[in-house]
């Protein structure tokens, strides 16, 4: 199940792009399908109960869902999604002045940033992290000790099956 908080911040990255990194500019550029069916789902989600934001959250949703639809010409769309984007967009906008002042909650604490390492001489910065071995090709031979090991192994499972063959043909034969 998705949390409340979780759909917001889905809404806040995509649609608000909440860490200025250029998400919804690159999702409507190169990716408009993809955002168009993103916005399709946060709307179902939005129409179906699963997540509640405010009006102006599902205004926004709903006007970015148009034009990225519209600009991909998506063929199976979700009937209810466009029935519940219609009566978004119809519905009258709550104008500030009518609205009792709300307590406006902290904004999003911004994610710890790794402390950045000294630039190189030639201005790049080292890498740092685990360092990655490359590993050989081939894998090595198996030890002698495991190939007999193993062949022991085998020969006792034998042994157990044959037992029980043996002891289950016995019992056959006294019921008999």
């Amino acid at each position: 199940m998705v949390r409340q908080d979780q759909w917001q911040s889905l809404h806040d990255v995509y649609v608000r792009d909440r860490y200025k990194l250029g998400t919804r500019e690159w999702l409507e550029g190169d990716n408009r399908a993809a955002f168009a069916q993103t916005l399709e789902r946060m709307l179902d989600a939005v129409r179906l109960n699963y997540w509640k934001p405010d009006a102006a959250t599902r205004r926004e949703l709903a006007r970015a869902y148009v034009e990225a639809a519209g600009a991909t010409g998506l063929r199976e769309r979700n009937e209810g999604v466009q029935r519940f984007v219609r009566q978004q967009l119809a519905a009258p906008t709550v104008h500030a002045a009518t609205v009792a002042p709300v307590i406006a909650a902290p904004p999003p604490a911004e994610p710890a940033k790794a402390p950045e390492a000294e630039p190189a001489a030639d201005g790049a910065r080292p890498v740092s992290g685990l360092r990655l071995e490359p590993t050989p090709d081939k894998l090595p031979a198996p030890k002698a000790e495991s190939v007999v090991l193993q062949l022991w192994v085998v020969f006792g499972a034998a042994l157990l099956a044959a037992l029980g063959a043996l002891v289950q043909w016995r019992r056959g034969r006294a019921a008999a």
